[in-house]
């Protein structure tokens, strides 16, 4: 005579729920955080032939404006005019702004060769001689990796804020690399680019109308 066991069934019954949470289990369990994170770096100045004044002035960077697109945490890719992309694994390490900011006052301070240069907002009476305004059009990678920048930028007697030079700066870098940090190299070239431009429009203001009185 064949025995029943009448809890056999229930334990059956729950092996595919067991089953189910082990499976729920493994899909909670914590992962591998797969974002990696970039920033701007300086670049070595080109060797340029300024006139001795402009090593003699003091300089002030900002303000420096960027489209409200780039301001966020996640790097940027313009797929079209009309599309961008931004990425959810890598980002940057600081607020787009600051870093371009940080990066740009190092990159003119070299290029220029001045001994102060203060970044936007200073205090009256850390007022520098002149100031350097930027108003970025465009700085983001494209799907090849090149990045591209389009910017404005406007030098001015920082006491009297009389325009004294104006000019644009556009320029594209292929990437070193394939990879996102090869872009950022790149974009790191452009900023260095930017500040050879500007500090060579400095050199073209009469020594007069920059002595910042």
């Amino acid at each position: 005579m064949r025995r029943r066991y009448p809890g056999l069934h229930r334990v059956a019954g729950l092996l595919p729920l067991l089953a189910a949470l082990a499976g729920c289990s493994n899909f909670f369990a914590p992962r591998a955080d797969p974002s990696r994170f970039f920033v701007l770096s300086v670049r070595p100045a080109p060797s340029l032939d300024l006139p001795a004044w402009v090593r003699a002035r003091s300089y002030g960077v900002g303000p420096i404006t960027l489209p409200e697109y780039l301001e966020r945490p996640a790097m940027v890719t313009r797929v079209s005019d009309a599309e961008i992309r931004p990425t959810h694994q890598d980002r940057w390490a600081e607020p787009i702004e600051k870093g371009v900011l940080r990066v740009l006052r190092e990159d003119l301070r070299r290029c220029l060769e001045a001994p102060r240069v203060v970044a936007f907002p200073w205090y009256a009476s850390d007022r520098p001689d002149l100031a350097v305004s930027i108003d970025v059009q465009r700085f983001e990678r494209e799907p090849s990796g090149a990045a591209y920048l389009l910017a404005h930028w406007s030098v001015r007697d920082a006491a009297t804020g009389a325009s004294l030079v104006r000019g644009d700066t556009s320029g594209h870098r292929d990437s070193p690399t394939a990879d996102e940090s090869g872009s950022v190299d790149a974009q790191s070239d452009l900023l260095m680019q930017l500040a050879r431009e500007i500090a060579e429009g400095i050199a073209t203001i009469p020594p007069a109308r920059s002595s910042g009185r």
